[in-house]
Formats: C-alpha cells, sequence, structure tokens
C-alpha cells in the first residue's frame, strides 16, 4: 500500500538506519523498474467518448487597484477597509497590532509520550521584522536549537486570530505559530496539533486566491510567486465589483463608451449574485478547477461552477454539532429560509459587505435583518415574548436560532450556525443525505458530464491517495485515460493518472504518463518530484539524480528534496555531496532527527570521525536518548 500523508507536498524521506555497505551497494527488493519490459505499453487509440473541450477565454485582467477606487468612493472604502476581508493579508509589521509581543510570548507544545526534550515556540517582534523561534531543549533546559525564521505576512483581520507567512523568494511557506484572538494567546497554527510540519507547509494557489486580493503569480510555475508576490494584500474593491480598469478610463473621459463598462450587480440572477460570496465561503470537502482554469480565474458575474467542481458533503455539520471554520455557504443553502426564500434571500441579506456593526449594535443589527422578514405583518417568531426574554433581554434571534458551533478544525475558536433552525437547541440528527458526497450545481445541469466525470476521477485519486485505499484509485483511470485522448494538455489530469498507477504500484505507466507531460512542462516542480521520488524508489539512480538536482534548482528550500537527494548520492558513492545535501537539509528543518543518523553513516564512511560524533551526540540529544 502506498500512502502520502501530505495533500500538497507530501514526505519524502523517511529514512531508515542502513548499513554503510547497503548505502554503496544500493537499495535490495526493489520495486518494478519504470524500464523494464515496455513491451505492452501501446499508443493510445485517438477515439474516444469525450468531445474535445474548448479551452475557456482568459478573464480579464483589467484591475484598477482598491486605490483608484478611493479616489471617488473614500467613505465607503474606508468601511470596507475596517472589515475583515479589507484587512484579510498584509505586511506584518505594517498589520493592525492586536497580538502580544512584549508578554505571553512563548508556548510550549505537548511533549511525545517517553521523550525528555521540549519543543516551543518564541515570538520577538524587533524594529527589522517579526521572527518565529523554533526551540528544543533538553530534559535540563539547555537549548539543542533555536531556529529563527523570519515572518513576512500576517494573514486573518484578528477578529478570530492570525496565521503567518514566510517568504522565500517566492516560495510562500505557513509558520506553526497562530494567534488566536478569542483567548489572546499564542498556539500551534490550525492542523498542527496532530502533525507538526514545521515552517514547511506550502501554501498553494487555492490559499491565496481567498485570503489574498491579487497575487503576482507565475503562470508556468503552479504555487511559486515573483519576488513581490502580492499586487494587492488583502481582498479588495474588485473581487466583488469586477475589475474597474475600464470603469475609471470612462470617468476620466479616456474611454469611449455608450454606458459604464462597470459591472452593475443589481443586474445580476440571484445565483451568479450569490455567487460572489460563493466564490471563497463554498469550499466543500474539495475543489477541482475545471479543465483550462486557474484557481485565480472567477470574475464577478461568473458562476463558480464555471471555474471549479466542488465536491460538497451535507452541511458539514457533524453530529456533534460541530463544523468546518468555513461552511457557512453550505449551512445556507439547507435553511428552510433561503430555500422558501424564491432567490430573495443570500448572504447580503443579513451581512453588509463594507462594513460590520460595532459591538453594541450587533444584536439589533442582525435583529432587524430578521424582524425584515419575520415582522408582526409576516411569519412572527411563535415563541411568546416573555419566554424569548428569558435568553436576552434584547430579545435577540440568532442566539435562538443561529447559535455558536465549536469549529473543528480551528481550534479556541466557533462560527455561528447558518441553518436557521427553528429550534437549534434540539440536537438534528444527521439526515441520510448529510453522508452523501455530490457535486455542487450537479442536480442543475450546469457542468457537463466531462466535467463532472473528470473532477470526479481527480478527487477519487486524491482520496486514495490520502486514505491508502490504492483499490480506489484505479477508478479514476479509464476515465482520465479517454479524456486525456481529447485533452491532451491537461496538467491536473495528467497528474492524477500518473498517481492512480504508482498507486497500484504500475511504476511504468506512472513514468510513461508523468514523462510524457512533462515534455510539455519541463520545470514543472509537481511533475519532477513525482519523478524523482518514483525513480529513487524502482532502483533507476541515474534518472532519479537527474531529476532530483533539477527539483533543488527549482525550489531550494524543501529539506525532504535534500534528505531524499542526500541518500541517492550515497548510492552513487558521492558521499561528500551526500553529506552536503543532507546538511542542507539540517539547516531547513533541524528537528528532522533521522538525518543525523544518516550523517553518521555517512561521515563514518568518509573517516570524518568528529564529525560523525557531532551527529551521534545531536541525535541522541534531539531525540532524548
Amino acid at each position: 500500500m502506498r500512502q502520502l500523508d501530505r495533500p500538497n507536498f507530501w514526505p519524502l524521506f523517511t529514512i531508515a538506519l542502513l548499513a554503510c555497505s547497503m548505502v554503496i551497494a544500493g537499495c535490495q527488493n526493489r520495486p518494478e523498474s519504470p524500464e523494464e519490459d515496455d513491451s505492452d505499453v501501446t499508443d493510445t487509440e485517438v477515439e474516444s467518448r469525450f468531445s474535445a473541450p474548448t479551452v475557456p477565454s482568459k478573464p480579464s485582467e483589467g484591475f484598477a487597484g482598491s486605490a483608484a477606487c478611493r479616489e471617488c468612493h473614500a467613505e465607503i472604502s474606508d468601511h470596507f477597509h475596517q472589515h475583515p476581508m479589507g484587512q484579510s493579508l498584509a505586511d506584518v509589521m505594517l498589520a493592525t497590532p492586536l497580538e502580544d509581543y512584549e508578554e505571553n510570548i512563548k508556548f510550549e507544545t505537548p511533549r511525545a509520550p517517553r521523550s525528555t526534550v521540549t519543543l516551543s515556540y518564541e515570538i520577538e517582534k524587533t524594529p527589522d521584522g517579526v521572527y518565529h523561534h523554533e526551540i528544543l531543549t533538553d530534559e535540563n533546559g539547555e537549548v539543542i536549537y533555536d531556529l529563527p525564521v523570519p515572518v513576512a505576512f500576517a494573514v486573518g483581520s484578528g477578529k478570530r486570530g492570525r496565521s503567518y507567512l514566510i517568504d522565500r523568494g517566492g516560495f510562500l511557506f505557513m509558520s506553526p505559530v497562530t494567534w488566536y484572538s478569542g483567548g489572546e494567546r499564542w498556539d500551534l497554527s490550525p492542523g498542527y496539533e496532530g502533525r507538526n510540519l514545521h515552517f514547511d507547509r506550502r501554501i498553494v494557489d487555492g490559499c491565496l486566491s481567498c485570503h489574498a486580493g491579487r497575487v503576482a503569480e507565475i503562470e508556468s510555475a503552479p504555487d511559486q510567486y515573483k519576488p513581490e508576490p502580492f499586487l494587492e494584500e488583502s481582498i479588495g474593491c474588485e473581487r466583488c465589483h469586477g475589475p474597474g480598469e475600464e470603469h475609471v478610463a470612462f470617468h476620466e473621459g479616456k474611454l469611449e463608451s455608450e454606458s459604464d463598462p462597470m459591472l452593475d450587480l443589481s443586474t445580476l440572477s440571484p445565483r451568479a449574485r450569490d455567487h460572489i460570496c460563493f466564490q471563497c465561503h463554498l469550499i466543500g470537502e474539495s475543489r477541482v478547477t475545471l479543465y483550462g482554469r486557474s484557481e485565480f480565474d472567477f470574475r464577478p458575474g461568473n458562476t463558480v461552477d464555471e471555474i471549479w467542481a466542488i465536491i460538497l458533503k451535507g452541511t458539514g455539520v457533524e453530529s456533534d454539532q460541530s463544523t468546518a471554520a468555513v461552511n457557512q455557504a453550505e449551512q445556507m443553502l439547507s435553511s428552510v429560509c433561503y430555500q422558501k426564500s424564491d432567490g430573495q434571500m443570500s448572504c447580503t441579506s443579513c451581512h453588509d459587505p463594507h462594513r460590520i456593526p460595532k459591538p453594541a449594535e450587533r444584536i439589533e443589527f442582525y435583529r432587524s435583518k430578521c424582524i425584515a422578514c419575520h415582522g408582526p405583518d409576516d411569519v412572527e417568531c411563535t415563541e411568546p415574548v416573555a419566554e424569548r426574554l428569558k435568553v436576552t433581554e434584547e430579545d435577540s434571534c440568532i442566539e435562538c436560532h443561529m447559535p455558536s458551533l465549536a469549529a473543528n478544525d480551528v481550534p479556541h475558536t466557533s462560527q455561528t450556525d447558518h441553518r436557521i433552525l427553528r429550534r437549534p437547541q434540539k440536537t438534528v440528527p444527521s439526515k441520510k443525505k448529510d453522508n452523501v458526497y455530490y457535486v455542487f450545481g450537479q442536480e442543475d445541469g450546469v457542468l457537463s458530464e466531462a466535467d463532472l466525470e473528470r473532477a470526479s476521477a481527480i478527487s477519487i485519486i486524491r482520496s486514495a491517495e490520502q486514505t491508502g485505499n490504492d483499490v480506489l484509485a484505479g477508478d479514476g483511470i479509464e476515465i482520465l485515460e479517454e479524456w486525456l485522448k481529447v485533452a491532451p494538455d491537461d496538467l491536473k489530469a495528467q497528474l492524477s493518472l500518473g498517481v492512480a498507477y504508482w498507486l497500484l504500484e504500475d511504476n511504468r505507466m506512472a513514468a510513461r504518463t508523468w514523462e510524457k507531460a512533462l515534455e510539455s512542462n519541463p520545470d514543472n516542480e509537481y511533475l519532477l518530484r513525482r519523478l524523482f521520488v518514483l525513480y529513487h524508489d524502482s532502483g533507476q539512480l541515474d534518472l532519479a539524480l537527474k531529476y532530483g538536482r533539477q527539483l533543488v534548482e527549482i525550489n531550494p528550500y524543501d529539506y525532504e528534496y535534500f534528505g531524499r537527494l542526500s541518500h541517492i548520492l550515497a548510492q552513487e558513492g558521492e558521499m561528500s555531496e551526500s553529506a552536503e545535501a543532507a546538511e542542507q537539509a539540517l539547516q531547513l528543518n533541524p528537528s528532522a532527527a533521522q538525518l543525523h543518523q544518516w550523517l553518521v553513516q555517512v561521515y563514518d564512511s568518509l573517516g570524518e570521525t568528529e564529525l560523525r560524533d557531532k551527529h551521534i551526540d545531536l541525535y541522541r540529544k534531539k531525540t532524548g536518548q
């Protein structure tokens, strides 16, 4: 069974303690080589049950920037920039101050069973910048290592908390440190409690498409950005109103047009109106970009199913009444209020996208939204006023009908229940349909059968890899083989098809699929990484070394690349270069204690006894042995 733990950047490097003779001679019991007996591989037939897809037009890039909007819309612009969306991302030194940088600036993580070492984090703010320190100490409090990492950007307005990004030459990584506003405390970032990824969690396009305003992407290099990665840091006006360059030119008399070319949101259908919010608030279980689309393609006026196939599972509310931090749209879609409103109810029925009410105004603000439909002349609340006032003296509607739910994927936080239940105090049993996966818009016939099948196949293979259910991967192969006959340039499909073959241990077909994709995408990091691993594991060391060297040239910030490359170099007899690669991996991630074990063997084979003993000592200290 082949299982890769990380959905984005999986562990490439898990080195067991090998004898020096094995290091030099190479691994035994290798998987089937991709180059062994390729006689049964034939050219794919041209015919396909799918029709050739049309490549969608590129979206407008005619942005003016929020600063241009402010020249005429100063008041509403100032209000918006106090809204959480208007503070979604900022230079860490310029972000609205709310964290504690003076007193409670350190926290410890739970110790592993029988461990005698303690991993902690300390936050330091200097005139030059903010640093997150990862510190490992022994049982006597002596520091084993202190890794200071400069932080570039703060993500989040701080309403619930803030996370932080490290910028390494256009490669962005998440810090393991997050500020939680509710508890006014520093702690591990969401998802790090079960597995601490240290400073190695890669930030990808899907993250930035919603947390940032506009990104300076490199079109040919997914998840890699220009040296100045953000054209506009926080979410801006054009995220909801559309590109405004022509609008500005029209009002400056530089564009001849009978009417203002700016999108009038009031002319949108209810569906298109809602999808402006859904572009970021309908995440579902997973998203798959459609053929020819990128994570940054949505423009107001689009519907989300023109850009993504979104896999949903009910409302996202679990039987213990907890939910993911971003499930509001699924909950709203399930509400009777929304379903019976005939398209009149939307996110903006209750939320002002430009401002949020002050704490003292919050109850009355939202109560007025409810009363607009449930007042004395309409369907009024049936609970007696006296009973309602026992709950809150302000007669708050949301206190009863939209209580807080614990966020099960972000610690120390909660969110409001957007199902708007009549009697939420009664535990709502999970409905059978809440456990069924489906594609958003599938029932409306918006997505073509080809789009649905492609997205389903990619999702199945993604799930197979994440769960270790290798057999499941086979279900997507026939679909993607057929699809690639009519869309041979579909990189996402090529990557997924190769993964399916790899999970089924058909290395020849996996290599063939990825090598073919590499012809058109010679510097694609994801293809190189897959081939790097496959050729190493199958004993094709010359090819593994070729792709490994290329990989660390493209991305010199992933310690796992250097760790595996070190192993390959040693197998090829390049012991000095092997040591250099392993030392580089340790500089990037000093928590990787197994690298010291490896270096003990490498330096021993080189006769470097002082360096060998140094790494014996460091291994013992870091593991508490």
